[in-house]
């Protein structure tokens, strides 16, 4: 019995006359695959990030990371230039993208305390605010 494709089946392989076959390493992307919400990963990785809140001091906490700070101080005005006091200090960094934040522990050296803002500036150029901070030790 004769194979009803016979006639075509040793045929050559018809190619277009006017372009060349697409060479394989450019077909792969054509099926790639598609994501039609741009971003959507990028959200779907920030949701899942974890953020902590913010927790509040008692009384008698806040009165000694007052006289923890006073005690910084003094020790900054009596260093010279050269020597910089040396802290531990833990402290809130709130979030730009969403509720809460992180603790940070941190060990550096203070190069000024800026009163009248409130503010820790560390020698690596690190500003924390008073109001961000949770502990402080000197070292």
């Amino acid at each position: 019995m004769e194979n009803k494709y016979d006639d075509i089946i040793n045929r050559q392989r018809w190619e277009p006359r006017h372009h060349k076959r697409m060479q394989r390493e450019a077909r792969a992307p054509q099926f790639s695959p598609f994501a039609a919400l741009t971003g959507y990963d990028e959200e779907v990785k920030e949701s899942a990030r974890l953020t902590e809140l913010r927790n509040e001091l008692a009384e008698d906490e806040k009165s000694q990371l007052d006289y923890n700070i006073l005690e910084l101080k003094n020790k900054i005005e009596t260093l010279d230039g050269n020597n910089l006091a040396e802290i531990e200090i833990t402290y809130f960094k709130p979030d730009t993208l969403k509720s809460g934040g992180a603790y940070i522990d941190k060990r550096g050296r203070v190069k000024k305390i800026e009163e009248y803002d409130g503010l820790l500036v560390f020698e690596d150029g690190t500003i924390v605010p008073f109001a961000d901070i949770y502990s402080l030790k000197l070292v």
